[in-house]
């Protein structure tokens, strides 16, 4: 496969997994974090993360919950495997 399918695939499905709530949270961010993607691609999955945590973070301020898909990030189990890739591919920078 061609790095720049590669690349593609895991930032597609990063911004797909984004907000739901089930399994493929999960799945998603292992997949993310091992993959042998470019330092482009983790930088745009990088950014994409810090801007769905910043709508968390104020989402959760205005007292918005999961359900109904009031918090972009989905439950608090699916935010921390978010918060974790996120620190997992900041310090591979």
């Amino acid at each position: 496969m061609k790095q720049d399918d590669l690349d593609t695939l895991v930032i597609s499905a990063v911004r797909y997994a984004l907000g739901r709530m089930s399994y493929v949270v999960g799945d998603v961010a292992r997949i993310a974090a091992t993959a042998d993607i470019s330092q482009r691609a983790r930088d745009v999955i990088i950014r994409d993360l810090g801007e769905a945590i910043d709508r968390d973070d104020l989402a959760r301020l205005e007292g918005k919950t999961p359900l109904g898909g009031g918090l972009p990030l989905g439950m608090d189990y699916d935010r921390k495997e978010w918060e974790h890739l996120l620190r997992d591919l900041r310090s591979r920078g």
